[in-house]
């Protein structure tokens, strides 16, 4: 529904228009001339109307972040200018920089200290 109403939109100007989507199986319907799907075939008759419009397909969620850097979680919550206003502390990356009275008591004591009388 949303890339008939960006055609629709587009075919009001007078020159070439990309529309980008996300959706592959979007562009693979319009492309089947044999579709029994009214709302492709609507699209299929606004394109074939207006050749001046050209619906591209984008990979969506490459692994990368619009600012450029690695789009993950991590760098998601802590280090993205683009998301600053809800950033988090980043996690510690060892249970050794964590102070003992932090640690639950579910982790185990005796796990703790195993873990620490190992390096005497």
């Amino acid at each position: 529904m949303g890339l008939k109403e960006a055609i629709i939109r587009a075919s009001e100007k007078n020159e070439t228009t990309k529309i980008w989507t996300d959706s592959l199986s979007s562009v693979m319907a319009e492309l089947d001339p044999h579709t029994l799907h009214h709302l492709v075939r609507d699209i299929q008759s606004l394109l074939t109307q207006n050749r001046n419009i050209l619906i591209r397909w984008i990979k969506a969620h490459g692994g990368s972040c619009a600012c450029g850097e690695a789009g993950d979680p991590i760098h998601y919550a802590t280090s993205c200018p683009l998301t600053l206003s809800w950033h988090i502390r980043k996690p510690s990356t060892s249970l050794e920089s964590v102070p003992k009275s932090v640690v639950p008591k579910s982790y185990g004591e005796s796990q703790f200290k195993k873990k620490n009388n190992k390096r005497d």
